[in-house]
């Protein structure tokens, strides 16, 4: 009886040892899945702040386009300003005086 209790104990010992490995092992997985997880998270962050520079870089081109809309405009006016002047120039008989307009169309042509 004896030796058969001792031959169970001992089994029973290396039940628990190999149950403890598989703990072990167990574990370290947990380890490693932790630790792709902290790597996505940072992956993540490192997306959203891409998205964010991006989204930041298109609010600036969406900025520079209305600049430039507004200075296209601002254009625009000078030049039919300009007209307006040409038309109410006084020109004499003997010189032909250029207009204000003539002049501005001549400088920005440069």
């Amino acid at each position: 009886m004896q030796a058969s209790t001792i031959a169970l104990s001992v089994e029973t010992l290396a039940l628990s040892a190999d149950t403890i490995a598989l703990s072990v092992e167990t574990l370290a997985l947990s380890a490693d899945t932790i630790a792709l997880l902290v790597e996505t998270l940072a992956l993540s962050a490192d997306t959203i702040a891409l998205l964010v520079e991006t989204l930041a870089l298109s609010a600036d081109t969406i900025a520079l386009s209305v600049e430039t809309l507004a200075l296209s405009a601002d254009t625009i006016a000078l030049l039919v300003n300009g007209a307006v002047l040409d038309d109410l120039c006084v020109h004499r008989s003997s010189q032909h005086r250029r207009g204000i307009g003539e002049r501005f169309i001549e400088l920005t042509s440069y």
